[in-house]
């Protein structure tokens, strides 16, 4: 990944801080449902492509482990041993870099 691509992916990302809490959460349940329901949503093109636009190889583990294969906050911290707060920091930024990315923002778009 080319230096300047990754510029780009940090200042989408940074460009979704503005959205609330409450609203991360309701991304996080639409991304559960896409993912966890559908093996054609998470062998798509677009899903791999965000998928490996996630920076941090730990947050994209916890983001696979959590989205793809539908564990739970609690099992991924005791699995990898970290502290839950460890878990939803990694969860909470791979979620924003793979919505910065997929389908250029589509799932973030409506809560900006």
């Amino acid at each position: 990944m080319g230096k300047s691509r990754q510029s780009d992916l940090f200042e989408s990302t940074y460009g979704t801080e503005d959205i609330t809490t409450k609203d991360w959460r309701i991304i996080r349940s639409m991304l559960r449902i896409l993912l966890r329901q559908s093996a054609n949503a998470r062998r798509s093109k677009e899903v791999q492509v965000a998928l490996n636009e996630i920076t941090r190889e730990a947050d994209r583990d916890v983001f696979i482990k959590y989205f793809l294969k539908g564990q739970s906050i609690i099992k991924i911290s005791l699995e990898e041993y970290y502290d839950e707060s460890v878990v939803r920091r990694y969860l909470r930024r791979a979620t924003k870099e793979f919505t910065a990315v997929y389908c250029d923002g589509l799932l973030a778009k409506p809560f900006q």
